[in-house]
């Protein structure tokens, strides 16, 4: 996942993650992007990441 961002050069602001019983991890990253194009990009690519299930936005 930091690999991503590393190569979309962009910055986390602030990162929370949360490892349950069963070893899945939620992790909630923030961070600014130049516009919904860079963001949809950058969903796709974190998407296509091997040992991600899933990526989605939670706030505006």
């Amino acid at each position: 996942i930091t690999r991503v961002f590393s190569e979309q050069k962009l910055s986390v602001m602030s990162m929370n993650s949360h490892a349950s019983d069963d070893h899945i991890a939620t992790v909630r990253l923030t961070f600014s992007v130049s516009d919904t194009k860079q963001l949809g990009q950058l969903l796709t690519t974190l998407r296509n990441t091997e040992g991600v299930f899933d990526v989605y936005r939670v706030t505006a």
